[in-house]
């Protein structure tokens, strides 16, 4: 059987067809998330900004330190954490977080020119649409 340029073969009708119909189903899918995915996104951001209002305005002290974390507190520190430091710097309770996401966030990383919390909000926005 002869091959095309490179070596590879050409497609075939068939498969042509597979991929539009793949194709199709993804814009679908799409279509169908989407929306009520930007919404989430623009309802959490309202929050935070309803919250950091909220803490300027009624809290003498200023605001709360979960606040100047933003989207990053609790388990976020830990994983910005790994994804910066690694394991070893961090205490044992760090190891129960598994190593995937930090090391996604550490190659984004690099794209993003270091900014680490950039990168998981990149990732995690991202495995929410999918």
């Amino acid at each position: 059987m002869s091959t095309g340029a490179g070596g590879a073969r050409p497609q075939s009708a068939a498969d042509r067809t597979r991929a539009a119909r793949a194709g199709e189903a993804i814009a679908a899918d799409l279509r169908a998330v989407l929306p009520s995915w930007l919404v989430a996104r623009a309802l959490v951001g309202v929050g935070y900004v309803l919250a950091l209002w909220v803490a300027q305005r009624y809290f003498a002290t200023g605001q709360p330190p979960q606040l100047h974390e933003g989207l990053l507190v609790w388990d976020g520190n830990y994983y910005r954490d790994i994804a910066t430091v690694g394991y070893g710097a961090l205490p044992v309770g760090a190891l129960r977080f598994f190593p995937l996401y930090p090391l996604l966030a550490r190659a984004l990383d690099v794209v993003l020119l270091g900014h680490v919390n950039l990168a998981l909000l990149l990732i995690s926005n991202g495995c929410a649409l999918a």
